[in-house]
């Protein structure tokens, strides 16, 4: 990119924030009071503190975006001492300080006009923050809970990681910016990546390192980026969800204190017996698979890629073109280091909306008189015995087939919906 380009994107960046512009119009406005000398400086910094100060206090009586009032208390008396402190140096500098003809600007009307439209339109999104800083120890749980599951691959490892240390690293004003500039936080996620992960030893970090042969460049080439837009996303809704939400998020959490791997191997013929699954529907598995098959060989499949937003998977040809997509819904994902299954809607951080689709497998768990469906935790299985629950799951949802992605040292299955 030359340097015009980049000025072209620095400054899109940076006006294209409602609250930076707003207050730039607010700052030209009571550079005007300066024409009065000495006592315009009072009038200019009191019109900054009472706008801002009435601005806030709007904001915290009409907006409180999922914040309850014994939170907003503390915020609210703030912009009142902000506001009382600017109306007083309004005072003091004198209200009337510019004269149109028969017309003078009354400075204190025109910051409570200035605070009152910005508290009313929200452009500061305080409570946005304070909600935010209440959220970040619930956030934060479930990022270190996923984050010592036994069966997560290194990319998920890695996103999870950087967001964490990311939304702990700044200031919640700090990270709406941020929030805002893609290039910014991706920039963030792979300094942050980097400059751990040569004194590591024995973390995922490590194995970053050597995978990438401690190449930043390289890193951020090859980051899932796709993913990590997804895990953000599901970042912030946590950070922005409301009270009435917390059972939402059970189905993403699945936390539990014991985080090691429920065992259900074929030699046991409890409940969880997955054995009792017909052999009929390994079959027909098998067919739906093979004609899965033959049409991507016919496509000339040659790769894929994810469309999270609208929860599909693209297969595209050697030349980069969309072949074939289908609807589709997380089975599950299966560790080849842990030799353990995790079910798709207890894996880490995928959209509520996905979670939700993935856990209709849970029914499975009536129809079949077993926990096993059930299980937040990852549990150890062998892959043969791995094909009766996929074929369980395939027949019950009516998918087409199924599809494995790897993912590092796990194998996501993806059931490929009519």
């Amino acid at each position: 990119m030359n340097n015009i380009g980049v000025i072209q994107k620095a400054a899109s960046q940076t006006f294209g924030s409602r609250r930076i512009v707003w207050s730039f119009i607010v700052f030209i406005l009571a550079l005007f009071s300066l024409f009065n000398l000495p006592s315009g400086w009072f009038v200019f910094v009191g019109l900054c503190f009472a706008s801002d100060g009435i601005a806030s206090l709007i904001e915290a009586l009409m907006h409180p975006m999922g914040v309850n009032f014994t939170k907003r208390i503390r915020f609210i008396l703030k912009s009142l001492i902000l506001a009382f402190v600017g109306i007083y140096l309004i005072k003091i500098g004198g209200v009337n300080v510019i004269y149109f003809g028969e017309y003078d600007i009354n400075w204190l009307y025109i910051s409570i006009a200035l605070g009152s439209i910005s508290g009313f339109l929200n452009l500061d999104r305080s409570m946005e923050r304070v909600k935010r800083q209440y959220n970040l120890p619930k956030v934060n749980a479930v990022i270190e809970d996923n984050l010592e599951r036994h069966n997560i691959d290194l990319a998920t490892s890695l996103n999870l990681f950087a967001i964490k240390s990311i939304i702990n690293s700044y200031s919640q004003k700090r990270l709406q910016r941020i929030f805002q500039t893609p290039l910014m936080i991706k920039t963030r996620a792979v300094n942050i990546i980097t400059t751990y992960w040569s004194s590591s030893p024995g973390t995922f970090l490590e194995e970053a390192y050597q995978l990438y042969q401690g190449n930043a460049s390289l890193l951020f080439q090859n980051f899932d980026w796709e993913y990590f837009n997804s895990v953000l996303e599901e970042v912030k809704k946590g950070l922005d969800s409301q009270d009435d939400e917390a059972q939402n998020q059970e189905i993403l959490e699945g936390n539990e204190k014991d985080n090691q791997p429920i065992k259900f191997t074929s030699n046991e013929t409890n409940s969880n017996n997955y054995l009792e699954i017909e052999d009929e529907l390994i079959e027909i598995m098998n067919r739906k698979q093979s004609k899965l098959g033959e049409v991507m060989e016919s496509k000339g499949v040659a790769n894929y890629k994810y469309d999270f937003d609208n929860k599909k998977i693209l297969f595209v040809n050697s030349l980069e073109e969309v072949v074939l997509e289908y609807k589709i819904i997380l089975i599950g994902s299966y560790s080849l280091k842990e030799n353990s299954w995790a079910w798709g809607w207890s894996v880490p951080i995928i959209s509520f909306e996905m979670a939700q689709e993935s856990s209709k497998l849970r029914s499975l768990s009536e129809l079949r008189k077993t926990d096993l469906y059930l299980s937040k935790l990852p549990f150890e299985i062998k892959a043969e015995d791995l094909n009766y629950l996929i074929a369980d799951c395939v027949d019950f949802l009516e998918a087409r087939a199924f599809y494995k992605a790897p993912q590092d040292t796990a194998i996501r299955f993806w059931a490929l919906m009519p």
